[in-house]
C-alpha cells in the first residue's frame, strides 16, 4: 500500500473529525453562540451552515490537542497536522474563530479557513488558513468546488469569488456554480481545474487592491 496515501487518509480522517467538533460547537454549545449570531445577521441560513459544515473554533486553545488524543490520534502525528502552532505543540492554531471547512472534490474536509469575529487590532489577521500539508495545496483546491461541480459541467460557466462568504452567499441565493479562491491569489492549476467543466470563467472579485 502507498505510504503517502495511508498518510493522506489519516490527515483527511483527522479533518473531518476536528470540522465535525468545530460545527458541533457553533450550533449546539454557548461557546459559539456569538458566532452563530454573527452569521446568521449575515443572511446565512440554517440549511445554509449545515451544507457548508461551519463551524466554530472554541476559545480554549488546549481543548483540541486533548480531544484528539483521547480519539487514538499520536502526538506526533498531531504535531505535523497543521491544527497546532509550529512554536507551541499543544495549542491549537485556530481559536475563537468562525470555521470553513475547505473540501476536495470529493465533499472530504482537508483544511480550513478561519475568521475572526472580533479583532483587537491590526495584529490580529481576519482570515487564517490552514498552510500547505500533504493533502491540502492551495494552488490547486477551489472552496466548494464539491458542491459546484456538477453546476458548471452543466452550465459550462464557474464564477471565482474572492473569499468563503460571498462563494457560499451564491450558492445560497441557488447560484451553485460558485467556488472561491483558499486564501491565495488565484493560479494556473485552479484555471485547469475549471477548464475541464466550463468554457466561461467569471470573476467575482472585490474592488480593493487585493480584488484588483
Amino acid at each position: 500500500e502507498n505510504p503517502q496515501l495511508k498518510i493522506i487518509e489519516q490527515y483527511t480522517e483527522l479533518y473531518e473529525r476536528t470540522a465535525s467538533m468545530f460545527h458541533y460547537f457553533l450550533l449546539e454549545t454557548p461557546q459559539g453562540k456569538s458566532a452563530l449570531e454573527y452569521i446568521t445577521s449575515r443572511g446565512i441560513s440554517l440549511e445554509t451552515i449545515k451544507k457548508f459544515k461551519l463551524g466554530f473554533a472554541p476559545i480554549d486553545r488546549k481543548w483540541l490537542k486533548n480531544f484528539l488524543l483521547k480519539k487514538n490520534f499520536s502526538n506526533e502525528f498531531l504535531l505535523n497536522s497543521g491544527l497546532f502552532s509550529k512554536k507551541y505543540s499543544d495549542v491549537a492554531f485556530f481559536s475563537n474563530r468562525l470555521m470553513f471547512p475547505i473540501f476536495d472534490r470529493r465533499g472530504q474536509c482537508v483544511a480550513f479557513g478561519g475568521r475572526i469575529l472580533h479583532p483587537k487590532g491590526d495584529e490580529d489577521r481576519k482570515y487564517l488558513n490552514s498552510r500547505e500539508l500533504p493533502h491540502y495545496s492551495k494552488k490547486d483546491i477551489l472552496y466548494a468546488f464539491n458542491f459546484a461541480k456538477d453546476s458548471i459541467r452543466l452550465l459550462k460557466s464557474a464564477i471565482i469569488c474572492e473569499g468563503y462568504m460571498d462563494c457560499i452567499a451564491y450558492h445560497q441565493c441557488g447560484i451553485k456554480n460558485a467556488v472561491a479562491t483558499c486564501g491565495t491569489a488565484l493560479t494556473e492549476n485552479h484555471l485547469k481545474v475549471l477548464k475541464n467543466f466550463a468554457d466561461t470563467i467569471l470573476l467575482s472579485f472585490d474592488s480593493d487592491g487585493a480584488g484588483q
